[in-house]
Parts: C-alpha cells; structure tokens; sequence
C-alpha cells in the first residue's frame, strides 16, 4: 500500500480483501510502532522532539508532512533519522 505524504510516498505492507482499491484510513495500535536505527521495511523518519520521561523517551517523528507522538526506550537522537517499523496495520476504505 502507497502512502501519500505530500512529497513523500513510502509503501507499508497491510493485508487488503481481493479488489480493495482507493483511498482510506490506515489504523496502527501504538504498541505496533516502533523505532529502529536499521529499517529495511519500514518508513525513514526525522526525530524533531525528545523529552526524558525518567525509564522512556516522548518523541515526536515527522514522516512527509505528518508528525507521530511516540513514547520509547530507544536511544535515539533529537535530529536523527531513524526508522519506523509498523506491525500490524488495517486499512479502512474511505466511504464516496
């Protein structure tokens, strides 16, 4: 599935009934998330926001023009590109 994100069109993998086509919802649980310094299949994006949560990281990823909130033990870095591996995603068909 292609992703529109302004100048961006990334491809996430996402189970679709057979003649599914046109635009929609995708639906991810936040525990499906996650962050990764090597992404082979996923999305790359730009840390822009870390705060120390005491155990956690709040972070703020932008992938196009979009901005994720994600909560993490990763070490990542404020300006750093990093990638997003999504588990299981669920598209929903956007009712005409």
């Amino acid at each position: 599935m292609r992703l529109l994100l302004g100048e961006v069109t990334p491809s996430v993998r996402c189970p679709l009934a057979p003649g599914t086509s046109g635009r929609g919802l995708l639906g991810i649980r936040a525990q499906e998330v996650h962050l990764a310094s090597e992404c082979t299949d996923g999305l790359m994006v730009r840390l822009t926001f870390r705060t120390y949560l005491g155990g956690a990281f709040e972070v703020r990823v932008s992938v196009g023009q979009h901005v994720i909130p994600l909560v993490t033990t990763a070490p990542v870095q404020e300006g750093e590109t990093i990638g997003l591996t999504l588990g299981r995603v669920h598209f929903f068909l956007e009712r005409q």
